[in-house]
């Protein structure tokens, strides 16, 4: 019987080390794609009254809702001190109903740096509901003039508790929040800009800057088509509408 030398056999060792250590990190790297990716339900739009009002009248015309989404310079908030920890997707904007709803998004890191930010006795559990998310909405009181940033009204619109819907994946906490009430068809005074803002529960203060902030809508960005596009209902969400009651 033929013996392996100590040569070649560290080789062997070493060689299988280096497949475990490549395959593990592709494995890893797989693993947080895969599992960063938002649940079904954080995806499809949520039926409520008013949207399935406005979905109703549609298509009692013949025609599809107006909704839209837009693309944003980030969808991360980037500041120093709020270094990823905040996210949103799948905004859509459904004039028809007055209405916005988001997916708000953050990691168990988040958390963490929560505690060390307000000097907290104990990490919350994940399931708590740590944040406030309202959107800040600032109306132009004179359309007619050009660049006037001067006259400009902000409102803040609070979720519509009754729709949170609440999820966990893997690192990251999920909420699908839906805003009723944000009307893009007001003539005298149409939407300029539209943005969501973060505030810790323990610290709500809309005199002080948010915790996190990131812009949804910026009407400038109407002029770019390729920011903007029309959102279009999956079967599911038809379905749900049509099931409403």
């Amino acid at each position: 019987m033929s013996k392996v030398s100590g040569g070649k056999l560290a080789y062997y060792i070493f060689k299988a080390l280096g497949l475990i250590l490549v395959f593990g990190t592709i494995g890893i790297l797989l693993w947080r794609i895969f599992s960063s990716g938002d649940p079904a339900e954080m995806k499809m739009l949520k039926a409520n009254g008013a949207l399935a009002e406005a979905y109703d009248q549609a298509q009692a015309e013949g025609r599809e809702m107006d909704m839209f989404t837009q693309e944003q310079p980030t969808t991360i908030t980037t500041a120093e001190h709020n270094y990823s920890y905040f996210s949103v997707s799948n905004v859509v904007f459904i004039k028809d109903a007055d209405q916005v709803q988001l997916t708000f998004r953050y990691n168990n890191s988040t958390i963490r740096h929560l505690v060390e930010d307000y000097d907290l006795d104990e990490v919350p559990a994940r399931e708590l509901e740590l944040y406030e998310v309202t959107l800040w909405v600032a109306y132009d009181l004179t359309p007619d003039v050009a660049e006037d940033d001067e006259n400009v009204e902000w409102v803040r619109f609070h979720a519509t508790d009754a729709e949170t819907v609440a999820a966990q994946k893997s690192l990251y906490n999920y909420r699908k929040l839906v805003f009723d009430g944000v009307d893009f068809d007001l003539e005298n005074k149409p939407i300029l800009s539209v943005f969501m803002d973060v505030y810790y529960v323990e610290d709500i203060d809309y005199e002080k800057d948010p915790y996190g902030t990131l812009p949804l809508y910026q009407r400038v960005y109407e002029t770019q088509g390729e920011l903007n596009k029309p959102y279009e209902l999956s079967e599911k969400e038809r379905k749900a509408l049509e099931n409403y009651q």
